[in-house]
């Protein structure tokens, strides 16, 4: 059995300071980061920011020094408090990317409560459900989703958040966070994520990047998504760093924000860089200042990633590969190009293949488990539902198992295919999927988003496949729609394509 280990993997590809430091806990039997370096709650992230740069923008919205950030969070906190809000108790924040959410967050963690972070994309039936289930006692609610929102015996609106006396507070306690999963096999299922979780988090994405307090992020994805919170909000807040929260996509807002808030750095979904490339005036932004963008949630199409290494060739392009349930980074990839792996496991992370060559992941990021369901590893080794191959020191993702098509005995990884099409100059999206066949079993079908003012042949892309996979690997049918049809978290619903 072989295990990819993080701490030598980094050191191993020249980059010894991304494992610094690190050992393997005796109790936990994982590696983890020194713990004077880790924040020791996702409170004490903040204040020890606060107290070390106290007059920096830590929100760019409105410019919100992280002076005053904890001054909101500590005095919204007591007012909770005297409402009867204490330790341990859920608190559901419905909100889009602003500062009442992030007001809301920390105002949870200072009493060491738990924010329940709920996707406002959500149906009523779907949001009570989650608030139900993890038995939610407040709620916090954007004027926007107010007629959807679960009605709980403590409700305040986000933009008119209730201010008491911090003097009257408790002593600060160990806050969490639940994160819905999307629920494409079932019911979705509360992944809890501790402090201790992504207080690794933070460490693993400052030392792998470099971040810093010089540096910006512009947040395009929604922080109620582990991405946005734990990779963009929480880590800029540990380094010092400013956040632009974009409230609402749109690719033109997003160039325009890149370019007027001088971002340093991004992390976002390969369609967010597929939709900034196809920007008709993106030619004229001067993105000079930006020096990382990170992606990662699928597999960035090799056009699109050619597309920015010729607009942008100063940028940092790199992958990252990770899940809720490991509060967003496994896998990071270290600079220099490598479009064939997602990149090295995090410094504190390990890696190896079970069973189907699916990959399973341990370390300190991993969850303990969800909510009312206990556990999610086995032996420590978390199930990430994604078939890999393990090449040198690096990790390959193939696909998900359950996409996989068997083709009367052939395997067709939908993730080759959908790669093979993207690399067509007119496709700006792609999703295979395998429909029963009486003779076959299965057969592979394409969907395919082109790009703005193209309109592929259908043939002409089976052909543009076939020069570049096996004959069975090619779709029997392509069928061209105006975008992929996506569930509340942005995953596409292959489900509704197979039927």
């Amino acid at each position: 059995m072989t295990i990819l280990d993080g701490p030598q993997a980094w050191s191993g590809a020249g980059y010894p300071g991304a494992a610094a430091g690190i050992s393997r806990d005796p109790a936990l039997g994982v590696y983890t980061y020194p713990a004077a370096e880790r924040p020791a709650t996702l409170w004490r992230l903040l204040a020890d920011s606060a107290a070390r740069w106290p007059h920096r923008v830590a929100l760019t919205n409105g410019a919100v020094t992280y002076g005053a950030l904890v001054e909101r969070a500590e005095a919204v906190a007591a007012a909770w408090h005297a409402a009867g809000v204490g330790a341990g108790d859920r608190v559901a924040i419905l909100a889009a990317n602003g500062v009442p959410f992030v007001v809301a967050f920390f105002a949870a963690q200072r009493l060491g409560a738990v924010a329940v972070c709920l996707n406002t994309k959500l149906a009523a039936p779907e949001l009570a459900w989650q608030v139900g289930d993890c038995a939610a006692g407040a709620i916090v609610v954007e004027c926007e989703f107010v007629d959807k929102a679960p009605r709980l015996p403590l409700t305040w609106m986000a933009e008119d958040l209730p201010r008491g006396d911090p003097g009257h507070l408790p002593p600060p306690g160990d806050g969490s966070v639940i994160l819905y999963t999307s629920g494409t096999t079932g019911r979705p299922k509360g992944c809890v994520l501790t402090g201790f979780n992504l207080g690794h988090t933070v460490v693993s994405y400052a030392r792998c990047f470099a971040l810093g307090p010089d540096d910006r992020t512009l947040i395009a994805v929604p922080i109620f998504h582990v991405t946005g919170l734990a990779a963009q909000l929480l880590t800029l807040l540990y380094v010092g760093g400013s956040c632009a929260l974009l409230p609402r996509f749109s690719a033109a807002e997003a160039l325009e924000w890149l370019v007027r808030q001088r971002i340093t750095h991004m992390l976002s979904v390969p369609t967010v860089y597929a939709m900034l490339v196809d920007l008709p005036d993106r030619g004229d932004a001067d993105l000079s200042a930006w020096r990382i963008g990170a992606y990662g949630g699928a597999a960035m199409p090799a056009a699109v990633i050619g597309d920015l290494r010729r607009w942008l060739p100063g940028l940092d392009l790199r992958n990252t590969y990770g899940l809720t349930e490991v509060a967003s980074p496994a896998v990071i990839a270290p600079p220099g190009p490598d479009p064939d792996t997602v990149g090295l496991p995090v410094p504190v992370g390990e890696c190896r293949l079970g069973a189907d060559d699916e990959l399973l992941i341990r370390g300190p990021m991993v969850t303990p488990g969800y909510w009312g369901r206990g556990a999610s590893t086995e032996d420590g080794w978390l199930r990430t539902g994604d078939v890999a191959a393990i090449r040198g020191s690096r990790v390959a993702i193939r696909d998900r198992l359950k996409d996989m098509i068997n083709r009367g005995g052939e395997k067709v990884h939908c993730l080759e295919v959908e790669d093979a099409l993207c690399s067509h100059p007119a496709v700006l999206e792609a999703a295979v999927v395998g429909i029963p066949d009486r003779v076959y079993g299965e057969r592979v079908v394409a969907f395919v988003v082109p790009r703005a003012r193209a309109a592929p042949e259908p043939d002409a892309l089976r052909r543009h496949v076939a020069a570049r996979l096996a004959r069975y690997k090619v779709p029997e049918r392509i069928t061209l729609l105006p975008e992929l049809p996506r569930n509340a978290s942005g995953k596409v619903e292959k489900g509704r394509l197979r039927s």
